[in-house]
């Protein structure tokens, strides 16, 4: 139990480099969304930067960088629960984004909004699964 919330020291150097470069990959995408929000002036699209607005405006952008963070935790992901955690939420994202452009063209096609609601469960049901896994492994190396 006394590992499970621990502060580690000494995480290896290429786990932090990695974290560091896909961490500087989502302030980017941060910034290119807050910027198109200044610019536009919308104080929506500026409030719903972080995630939204690379859903709505930029989605293959955002799938490009998410898919990059991706790959590059690809090798890394059983390392430990972190690395673990941090690959399965780029794989959320990639998945988020891919179905956030399907389900926009379905909707576009249909003139629905039928594939916008299955898409978004879908999404909701893959987090929550994701969530689920990461945390029985938090808890299995706890106990």
């Amino acid at each position: 139990m006394k590992d499970c919330c621990e502060v580690r020291v000494d995480v290896p150097e290429r786990q932090r480099r990695l974290l560091w470069i896909v961490l500087c990959i989502n302030g980017a995408m941060f910034l290119v969304e807050l910027i198109a929000g200044i610019t536009a002036r919308s104080t929506a699209l500026l409030a719903d930067s972080v995630d939204m607005l690379g859903d709505a405006i930029v989605g293959s952008l955002a799938l490009a960088a998410n898919t990059v963070c991706l790959v590059m935790l690809w090798r890394r992901r059983d390392d430990d629960v972190n690395m673990r955690s941090a690959w399965m939420c780029s794989l959320n994202d990639v998945a988020g984004n891919a179905g956030v452009i399907v389900a926009g063209a379905a909707v576009a096609l249909t003139a629905s909004g039928w594939p916008d609601l299955l898409v978004g469960l879908l999404i909701a049901g893959m987090f929550c699964a994701s969530a689920a896994s990461i945390l029985g492994s938090a808890a299995a190396r706890a106990a």
